[in-house]
C-alpha cells in the first residue's frame, strides 16, 4: 500500500509539472485567436484590392499579364503615396472610365494620387482634374505634371488653394482654351480671381463672361461698344490684341479699366 500510495503521488506530482494553468490556456487561446484575426484582416484588405482591381479590368482592354504586372505597380504605388492599394486601384479605375490609355495608366495613376496628396483632393477629385483638365488643354501627362507643380506655386504663395484654382479650372477650362490661354496662364487667372475671395464657382463664372465678352466684343451692342470707347479702344483693336498674345490682351483690358476713376469704371 505505501508503494502503491508513493508511486499515485509521483504521479500527480509529475502531472501538476506538466499540466497547463488556466492561464497558460487563456493565453494560448488568446494568440491563436489573434492569428486568426490577423490573418481575417490580411484576407479582407486582399479581396478589397481584387475587388477594385476587377473594377480597373472592366474599363481597360489588358491581356492577363498586363493586369498582373499593373496590380504590382498600383501596390508599389500604394506604399510610396502613403495609399492603400484598393485607394490607388479606383484611380487606375477612374483613369481607365476617363480615357487613359493603358500604357498610360500608371504615370496618370501616379500623377493623380501625388496631387490628391499635395492639393488635399480626394482621390477621385484629383484623377477627374488631371484627366480633363490635360484633355482640354490638350497637354501630355508630363505636361499636366508640370501644371501641378505651377498650381502647387499659385497656392503655396497666395491666398488661393491648390484645390480651389484646379476646381475653377475645371470650369473655365473650354473657354480658356479657346481665348488662347496655355494652361498656367488660365491657372494663374483662377488663382487671382480667388484669391480676391471668390469662391471657385463664381471666380469661374466672371472668367467665363469676362472672356467671352472680350471675345465677341465686335458682335456686342452700342453701349458695350461705347464703353470701350471710354477706354480708349475699339472692338477690332481688342479682337487683334487677343489673336496676338490673349495674356497681354486681358493685362491691357484690366489695365485701362485700373486708370479710370471710380465712377467711370463702374459705368464702364
Amino acid at each position: 500500500a505505501d508503494n502503491h500510495r508513493a508511486r499515485v503521488e509521483e504521479l500527480e506530482n509529475s502531472l501538476r509539472r506538466t499540466r497547463p494553468s488556466l492561464n497558460d490556456v487563456a493565453t494560448g487561446i488568446g494568440k491563436l485567436v489573434g492569428a486568426t484575426a490577423g490573418l481575417a484582416v490580411v484576407a479582407k484588405d486582399a479581396m478589397a484590392f481584387e475587388t477594385a482591381m476587377a473594377g480597373v479590368k472592366k474599363v481597360v482592354d489588358g491581356t492577363p499579364e498586363q493586369m498582373e504586372k499593373l496590380a504590382g505597380t498600383v501596390k508599389d504605388l500604394a506604399y510610396e503615396l502613403g495609399k492603400t492599394p484598393e485607394a490607388v486601384a479606383e484611380i487606375a479605375a477612374m483613369g481607365g472610365q476617363l480615357g487613359i490609355a493603358f500604357d498610360k495608366l500608371p504615370e496618370f495613376t501616379r500623377l493623380a494620387g501625388q496631387m490628391s496628396v499635395a492639393f488635399g483632393m480626394t482621390a477621385e477629385q484629383a484623377a477627374e482634374a488631371a484627366a480633363k483638365i490635360s484633355n482640354v488643354f490638350g497637354i501630355t501627362l508630363e505636361e499636366m505634371r508640370g501644371l501641378g507643380d505651377a498650381i502647387n506655386v499659385l497656392g503655396n504663395n497666395t491666398a488661393a488653394k491648390e484645390s480651389e484654382i484646379t476646381a475653377a479650372m475645371l470650369r473655365i477650362g473650354g473657354n480658356a482654351k479657346q481665348f488662347g490661354l496655355a494652361a498656367e496662364q488660365a491657372a494663374a487667372l483662377a488663382d487671382a480671381f480667388i484669391a480676391l475671395g471668390k469662391p471657385p464657382d463664381v471666380a469661374a463664372t466672371a472668367i467665363n463672361a469676362l472672356l467671352t465678352k472680350m471675345q465677341t466684343a465686335s458682335a456686342q451692342g452700342k453701349e458695350f461698344q461705347d464703353a470701350l470707347g471710354s477706354l480708349g479702344i475699339s472692338a477690332n483693336e481688342l479682337a487683334r490684341n487677343i489673336r496676338e498674345n490673349p495674356e497681354q490682351a486681358i493685362v491691357d483690358f484690366l489695365g485701362k479699366l485700373e486708370q479710370m476713376d471710380k465712377q467711370s469704371r463702374s459705368i464702364a
